[in-house]
Formats: C-alpha cells, structure tokens, sequence
C-alpha cells in the first residue's frame, strides 16, 4: 500500500447501515406523516421558469417537503441565510433540516436524473453569516453531493456546555447518511469547524473535509455515537486538538481514509482519540501531518483497535508518527514511517500505556524522514530525535509494552526505554547495511528481546515511494511466531510460505494441494489438485515439483515446465494417480515451488488408502 498513490479503500460499512435502516424504521412508525405521503421530488435551482415542483432555495424545499422526499439540487451557488427558533433561541444557517429528507446536489436544470457533484457543484455558502447545515434532533437526512462552505459558528452554541461548534455542519442525536460532499472552508470558535455531531449514528463516505478550522477538530468533532467514515479525504483542517478529527468517548470505525496535511498546534495533528476504547482504525492513510504531540495520531485514555494503516511522513515535536497516552490500543499490521520529531519518539512515543503491537513495519523514523512530496523532511545531519519507539512514563504510571513480529530497521535508535518502564519483543528484525539501525536499543528501563531476532535486509519494495511492501527474499519472511493474525495489511492470509512473516506485509508464495478423496480404496484414483498464488507485489517465474506418494502410477517426482505469475495471480494443476491394488496405507505427497526470486514454497498432503468397512444395520424389536 503506497503512501504516495490512492490509500486502498475497503468498506466497513455493512453493520452501520443496517442500523440506520433500522432507526429510519423506527422513527417513521413515530411519525404517521410520512406513511401517509408516497415519496415525492422536489427541485432547487436559481431560476425555476418552466420546472415544476421548484423552489429557489433549499431552504423552502426542506419546508415544503414531507419525511422521505427527495430534494434534487441544480447547480449553483446558493448563499440565502435563515434564522430558526430551536430551544427558544435564533439560530442563522443556509438549511435548517427538520425533514428526514434526502438533499442531493449535482443537478442541472436540463438534466434531473444524471446528478454528477464534480461537474456540476451545487454549493452552499453561508458566506460567514452562520452554519451551513442545521439538523433537528430527532430527524434522519441523507445529504449527497452538496459543496458546503464558509460557514462560521461564532455565537450559535449548540456545544455540550454552550460552546460554539459545528460550522459547516451539525447534527445532535441523529440518524445521519453524508456521502460525496466537500465540506471546506468552515470554522468554529469552539468544536467541529467542519463537522459536528453529537450522540448521533452517522455513516459518512466518499467525503471531502478540507481546510477547515476549530479550537478541537479543525475537519471534524465526533462526541459519542456510532460513526462510520469510510473512503474520505480529511485534509489541510487546522485546530488546537485534533487538526483533521477528535473523537471523544466515540464508537467510530474508520476505513480507507486519507487523512493528509492536517495541522494541530498542541495534540494529534491528524487524529486525536480521546477516551474512544470502542473506536477501530482499519487501512487508513494517515500522512504528513504536523503537531506539537502526535503528528499523525494522538490517543489518550484510549484502547482502540489499530489495523493495516499506514501513518507516514507526520512531524512533531514529540510522537512523529503517534503519540500513546494513557493507552491500552492494539495494534496489527500498521506502517509507521518517515515521521519526525524533534524531541522524542520520531516513529511512536509511549507514556504511561500498555500497548500492543502485532506485525509493525516501524521504518526510518528520524532526520532523514519523507515527505509527502517525497523529499527528506530533514537535511542529513539536521537536529531531531532518530528513535523509532519511545517508551516512558509520566512521573506517577509505567509504560509495559509488547511488540511481536517486528520489522523495526533504519533508525538512530531502535527503540529506548526510561527508567522502570518496559518493553518485550519477540521475533525482530533489526536490519543490516543501510537499514541498520545506529543501535538497536537504549534507555535504562527493561528491554526483553526474546528468543527470535534476526538481522538482515528487509528488501522492501520501494521505499523511495513510500512503499513498504517486503519483497520475496526479504530477511522477514517466515520468521514469525504465530500472534494469532491471520491477514496482513492488504488482507492477505497469513502465514504463506513455511511460517508468519515478520512486519505488515505477508509475502511470497501461497502453496495448496488437496487430494480427492482423502481415503480412497486400493486400487481406485485420486485427484490431486495443486495451487499457487503469487502472494509478492512481483512478477514470479515458478518452477514445480511435484513429488508423489509411493505406491502409486504414475510414479513421481513430477515437474512442469516454469510458469510465470503476475502478483495475485494463481496456477492450478490437476494431478490423477492410481494407487495399487493390494495397498493400504499412508500417502504422502509433496509439492515443492522454487521462483527466480528466490521464494520457495513447500505443501505436505497426507491422505489414506484402505477399505471402507461397512458395518451391518441390526433392527432391534423391543
């Protein structure tokens, strides 16, 4: 997965759909208005001559319009400002959703079935006068397609204690679908200068939230409730505490993103966690970044889930890439790279946690880290911490760290332990020649380093590009013991090969024989089915042996002329044998793949021969 290249996207979102479905359910059977309406559409464009069902504004339409309709937007820029009453005070924002309608941009006014919200942007400017989006409690909008911007949340509260947040966008205690918008150029003094949602389900995908600003979530502010954001870009958002996203106390599940050049002054200048065990954390791309505390990631008091993401190129002054505090996370297949900082912990900085981290690639973290753009983040010899993990305590708690199957190469300093604090590692590898870390390890705390630690080269794929992908003769392959992960970050199986590969990535060969059937009568056939896949980001060329079991024509070894795989691709072969006829026993058959890369793969199939014994049905008559 390349850092540089679109973040692979893989869709979580199944679970948190069904609920919303089931909470729409619910509170339409609540609201007898909308079971007595069949479905309507309604349109919003500048000029309505010769369009039926038209309003000049959204606005108007939302009014006009019953729980289940569909508001289809023209292109344009809609910039009306209104004011509604909620709880007895003025609220001022473009749309004041109290419908549980659809609002869909894209539109044209010669074209109402096509929208596209690329080439024909419907754009909601509240041009600093006020929100953008309003929502009712109680309501459940799906909004598709709408450019949001300039909204200002400044005296408008709607915060848990009266602070003013949620400038382009705010939901409270609702049921919320938002896919493909861009919601940019938004601020609030107080939480959520994008978005703001409160105690509500939400599902958002394919969204854009992009240089927006925030005392606390400069893109977006989630307080509890279930949220799903899946394939969206969160980008160039600024705030105090979480430049690109703050979860407070949130179940939220986070898939496929991009979450890129966010900035925060204090903590978490990506992401910043906050008291959030619940929320999970699954192929995102979290890179370049800037903070005082956790340039890619900030987690506080937060054992979240952590897996197959890619935190890169992120600079702070301490805790480059993430930043541990308080923290029991786990974390799984994770790339964390190129991050920076100038103090302490460039690739990770851990205080007062308890975290564990299963099949980490942690790489080059320190003065000579990436950019986004590819250059070194330091010139070579620049002052900044070359520590890929950092572990500490806070003066009252320790720090007990667990890191197994470990690729963690290329740094000043592998990883350095203060005093009283700990940290065990199982299966290492700690890199040679330019992937050599200066020392592998430091501090006056406990450092355990296990029984399985190796040194050579990881053979990554392209580390210039940001691409961590281990190659087929990489030192990390098979070397892992079994940490009960059973994929790697692209969601390939694990093990291949003869064993657990150390790091993120699982590569290699991915060699199957099964025979059919397994016990098979003297005398009768058996199918042997072989299959390889290349498992590697490279081309293979394949040699395969195939050495059959005694006792059986034809006779082996077998082999086959070389094939040649592309990555992904698999070979089948179908093998029939005949097994004597007066043999009863094991058969054991191996196959044996060799490639010009030097990967190998070796399959032990055991199967039987003998007779099936049938026994005698006796009827009993009692």
């Amino acid at each position: 997965m390349r850092w540089r290249t679109t973040i692979r996207i893989c869709f979580a979102t199944v679970l948190g759909l069904g609920l919303t479905l089931a909470l729409l359910g619910a509170l339409n059977e609540r609201q007898p208005e909308a079971l007595a309406q069949a479905p309507r559409s309604f349109h919003v464009a500048p000029s309505c001559t010769g369009i039926p069902d038209c309003y000049p504004t959204v606005q108007r339409a939302v009014d006009a319009a019953h729980d289940g309709d569909l508001i289809k937007v023209a292109t344009g820029t809609y910039t009306d400002v209104h004011t509604a009453w909620v709880d007895q005070k003025p609220i001022t924002q473009v749309v004041y959703v109290h419908r549980s309608v659809t609002i869909q941009g894209g539109y044209t006014t010669a074209n109402w079935e096509d929208p596209d919200p690329v080439a024909h942007p419907a754009v909601l400017d509240a041009r600093g006068q006020g929100r953008v989006l309003y929502a009712a409690r109680g309501v459940s909008p799906t909004i598709d397609g709408l450019w949001i911007t300039n909204g200002d949340a400044a005296g408008l509260g709607g915060g848990p204690s009266g602070e003013d947040v949620g400038g382009g966008v705010y939901f409270s205690q609702d049921v919320v679908v938002m896919t493909n918008n861009r919601v940019f150029s938004n601020t609030a003094g107080d939480y959520g200068g994008g978005l703001y949602l409160d105690e509500s389900v939400a599902i958002l995908s394919g969204n854009t939230v992009m240089s927006n600003g925030a005392y606390q979530g400069g893109g977006l502010y989630l307080l509890g409730g279930a949220a799903t954001l899946s394939g969206n870009t969160i980008a160039a958002n600024s705030a105090d505490y979480g430049g690109g996203l703050f979860l407070v106390s949130s179940a939220a599940t986070l898939s496929g993103n991009a979450v890129v050049s966010n900035a925060a002054t204090v903590r978490g200048g990506g992401l910043l966690l906050w008291r959030s065990d619940d929320a999970a954390l699954s192929g995102n791309g979290v890179i370049a970044n800037t903070a005082g505390h956790g340039g890619g990631l900030y987690l506080d008091s937060s054992d979240s889930a952590l897996r197959g993401n890619t935190v890169a190129a992120n600079v702070a002054t301490e805790g480059g890439g993430l930043y541990l505090s308080g923290s029991g996370a786990t974390l799984a297949n994770n790339v964390v790279a190129d991050n920076r900082a100038s103090a302490a912990g460039s690739g990770l900085y851990i205080v007062a946690s308890y975290p564990l981290l299963l099949h980490s690639t942690i790489v080059r973290n320190g003065s000579t880290a990436l950019t986004a753009g590819g250059s070194t983040a330091l010139t070579a010899g620049a002052s900044g911490d070359g520590c890929g993990v950092y572990v500490t305590g806070d003066g009252t708690r320790l720090s007990d760290v667990d890191l197994t199957n470990t690729i963690l190469v290329g740094h000043q300093t592998g990883i350095l332990v203060t005093a009283g604090n700990r940290a065990t590692l199982e299966a290492t590898l700690w890199g040679t020649g330019a992937w050599a870390n200066t020392t592998n390890s430091g501090g006056a705390g406990t450092i355990v380093t296990g029984t399985r630690n190796y040194w050579g080269d990881p053979d990554f794929v392209a580390p210039s590009e940001g691409d961590y992908h281990i190659g087929v003769v990489s030192a990390a392959l098979d070397r892992g013991v079994d940490a009960g992960v059973r994929d790697d970050m692209d969601g390939d199986p694990r093990p291949q090969g003869r064993g657990f590969d150390l790091g993120a990535d699982e590569t290699g060969l991915a060699v199957t024989k099964h025979a059919v059937p397994r016990l098979v009568e003297p005398g009768a056939q058996v199918n042997y089915t072989i299959r390889v896949t290349n498992t590697s980001v490279v081309m293979l060329t394949t040699a395969i042996t195939d050495i059959l079991p005694d006792h059986v024509t034809p006779a082996g070894p077998l082999t086959w002329p070389p094939v040649t795989l592309a990555p992904g691709q698999v070979h089948v072969k179908t093998v029939v044998v005949t097994v004597e006829e007066d043999y009863a026993g094991v058969l054991t058959n191996v196959v044996e793949v060799m490639t010009d890369k030097g990967a190998s793969g070796v399959y032990v199939e055991t199967s039987m021969a003998g007779y099936r014994v049938h026994l005698p049905l006796i009827l009993r008559d009692d």
